[in-house]
């Protein structure tokens, strides 16, 4: 018998260089079309500013803001050629705030020619008077929302807090020909799309139906309407909470749950019933216990204050409005500075956590306008100048009354607006508009001239003849300029390791990927492929996948495009890791 044999080992094959890039770099073939234009990661071009915001950009960015406002200062509101805002008889407020400040970074205070010999309310407004915020009440709800439960009860049903809505369903669950055309579809609305207007219910109950003024509406053409068809209550007073909830039940839906936005101020007072069920207290305990005290809002109310107190216009319409249970979407007052203090609260994590701010502070949905998302409850722009930004907004009016609030994270930077008179909306929006021009680009360039102070400069490790310059240029980012290691050009490298043609030139930019520990902060690193995106290229084609690419690039476990700064305690950074490359890189003195 012959010795034992053994299977041979399988051939060994040698992989060709050029086969095995390819091999690798099919892995994230998503990102084969990335477009060779610089192509940021989404978020922050550079860290929110760290020191108190200043200096020639910053002061040459409100110099053309006021001078953009006095261009708009006219009496004529029906003007075809610019917004409008009468002095005569509009007062506005404008802060202009960042998280680290406790004064604001810019502020404005107009009272109107026509207030200012008011008997009744102030004569002149500051950053202390009372104005209505409107629907800026809605931010306030879905933050009370926030810091009772976080999102763990967006994906619940309304029907599991509002027990007169689930009786309803289950009486209709006994009619088999259910019509959706005619009957909202409760048991599918959650928390969530109430807060995010994309409930598809009604806009509001009562409040603003025509058939209240019947005999006007016949005499344009319109039908009489028996009694039944008329809402059982509106203003003055004030829809119970029996009568609001009996009366929803027959409005028809607008659109199918979750299919598209349509405002609801109806879905912010169902937000509220929740609350109460979810807490045991009143929507006004919960604003004067969770917001009002902690944060210490000394002018701002659920209900109307001391006259003496606010903005009352010639026309006082809508200053002392119960709206009653529609308060949650639209009816608190509130002063400049306590809007102000809410936003800051915001962007500091003061009452809720970073993670769920950060799950907040995003889009649900997208509107017919490409450049207008919308969240819960924000409305959400997108600005194109310096770059794409996002600018979280909420707006509304309530009789003369109009408000917005803005909040930039990109820039931990917020502004709010108040204004009371006549022309009142269009005065909001176009104010917005001039912060959005020129303000929130200002501190894209602060944070720019403050990143290029605390990072840019040289790092080595000459034991290892490793080093990286960095700068700042005309583009978002830090700019590497030069990257050695271990005595091998790293940027000529780059341009092999990427799928596509290479480009012309190594862009390598590094983007704040927002975690940071102990004085380190980690970047990650964005590089321009070679594929064109001229007029031939259509949306795919051209559409920037920078995020697509992120951690694409492993080399032994760490993301090639993996940097992380230590900075020392004036936050100036004192040395750079390349984390994949496990080497320490010590900034040169200046």
């Amino acid at each position: 018998m012959g010795e034992p044999t053994h299977p041979s080992p399988p051939p060994q094959h040698t992989v060709p260089k050029h086969t095995m890039w390819k091999v690798i770099l099919s892995c994230f073939l998503v990102a084969v079309y990335a477009a060779a234009q610089i192509c940021p990661l989404p978020g922050p071009a550079f860290p929110a500013p760290q020191a108190s915001v200043s200096g020639t950009a910053w002061d040459r960015a409100t110099k053309k803001f006021l001078l953009g406002l006095k261009n708009v200062y006219h009496p004529d509101l029906n003007s075809q050629k610019d917004p409008a805002i009468d002095p005569d008889v509009i007062s506005f407020t404008i802060q202009f705030y960042n998280a680290r400040d406790s004064q604001p970074l810019f502020e404005y205070y107009h009272t109107a020619t026509s207030a200012r010999n008011n008997t009744i309310g102030v004569n002149k407004v500051d950053e202390d008077t009372v104005f209505r915020t409107a629907s800026c009440s809605k931010v306030w709800t879905v933050l009370l929302l926030l810091i009772e439960t976080g999102h763990a009860t967006f994906h619940d049903p309304i029907v599991n807090y509002i027990p007169e809505l689930r009786e309803a369903i289950e009486t209709r669950s006994n009619d088999r020909d259910f019509d959706e055309l005619d009957l909202v579809s409760w048991d599918e609305v959650t928390i969530g799309e109430l807060a995010s207007q994309m409930s598809g219910i009604e806009r509001q109950y009562g409040i603003g139906d025509l058939g209240l003024n019947a005999q006007l509406m016949e005499s344009l053409g319109f039908p009489s309407l028996d009694d039944s068809d008329l809402p059982l209550c509106s203003l003055d007073p004030a829809c119970t909470r029996a009568e609001f909830l009996s009366g929803i039940l027959d409005r028809h839906p607008v659109f199918p749950v979750s299919s598209s936005p349509a405002y609801s101020n109806d879905a912010y007072q169902l937000l509220a019933y929740a609350l109460e069920t979810i807490t045991g207290e009143s929507y006004e305990e919960l604003l004067n216990t969770r917001l009002i005290d902690p944060l210490g809002l000394s002018r701002s109310s659920f209900g109307k204050p001391d006259d003496q107190l606010g903005i009352i216009p010639v026309n006082s319409a809508g200053w002392d409005m119960d709206i009653g249970d529609v308060t949650p979407a639209g009816g608190i007052y509130s002063s400049t500075k306590d809007m102000t203090t809410v936003g800051r609260a915001i962007l500091n994590h003061d009452l809720i956590s970073p993670a769920e701010t950060r799950r907040w502070l995003k889009p649900v949905a997208q509107t017919s306008e490409i450049g207008f998302l919308v969240g819960a409850p924000w409305e959400i722009f997108s600005l194109t100048k310096p770059r794409f930004i996002s600018l979280y907004t909420k707006a509304g009016d309530i009789g003369n009354y109009s408000a917005m609030m803005g909040l930039s994270p990109d820039h931990a930077a917020g502004f709010t607006i108040l204004a009371a008179g006549q022309g009142n909306t269009l005065a909001v929006m176009t104010i917005a508009d001039l912060i959005s021009k020129y303000l929130i680009p200002a501190l894209d360039e602060v944070a720019k001239e403050e990143a290029d102070d605390r990072f840019a400069g040289t790092y080595q490790c000459k034991s290892t003849n490793s080093s990286l310059i960095i700068s700042t240029d005309d583009e978002p980012g830090l700019l590497i300029t030069r990257w050695i290691n271990n005595g091998k050009d790293i940027l000529n490298v780059i341009p092999s390791l990427q799928l596509g043609p290479p480009p012309d030139t190594t862009d390598l930019r590094l983007f704040p990927a927002g975690l940071e520990y102990d004085g380190k902060l980690s970047f990650r690193s964005v590089s321009a492929s070679g594929f064109g995106s001229g007029p031939n290229c259509g949306p795919i084609t051209s559409a920037c996948r920078s995020w697509m690419l992120v951690d694409g690039s492993i080399y032994g476990g760490i993301g090639m495009d993996e940097f992380v700064f230590e900075t020392g305690t004036d936050g100036r950074a004192v040395g750079v890791s390349p984390r994949a490359m496990r080497v320490y890189l010590t900034k040169d003195s200046p």
